[in-house]
């Protein structure tokens, strides 16, 4: 089966569980050298869209299945408090609000906002 989030597009198989790490320059740092996939939640606990997204796509198990089976590493960037460290990423990302997600392959960036469904 595929599963398609935002414009992400990775096929998914068995099942298995996967843990979201908390957000710092240090670890996307060891990924980005090591060539590691990752995928970021830029969410917010006052942000209905990003609990939505939560709920509907990103702790689904088929959707933690998907990154599991990838060895995609998952981080949630926490701007509850407006994080400066977390504006600074968005900023690099040329985004200014949330839900951001941003999906690192292990070479290339893509950048997805707003609303995430099953396609």
């Amino acid at each position: 089966m595929l599963i398609m989030i935002g414009s992400i597009i990775l096929s998914s198989l068995e099942s298995t569980s996967s843990e979201w790490k908390p957000y710092s320059k240090k670890i996307i740092k060891q990924l980005e050298t090591s060539n590691t996939p990752y995928f970021i939640d830029v969410t917010a606990k006052w942000c209905i869209t990003c609990q939505t997204n939560k709920i509907n796509v990103l702790n689904k198990q088929k959707t933690q299945t998907l990154f599991s089976n990838h060895n995609i590493t998952l981080i949630k960037a926490d701007w509850t408090n407006h994080d400066e460290a977390i504006t600074k990423l968005l900023n690099q990302h040329n985004q200014i609000s949330i839900p951001t997600y941003i999906y690192f392959d292990g070479t290339n960036y893509s950048v997805i906002s707003d609303i995430i469904t099953y396609k």
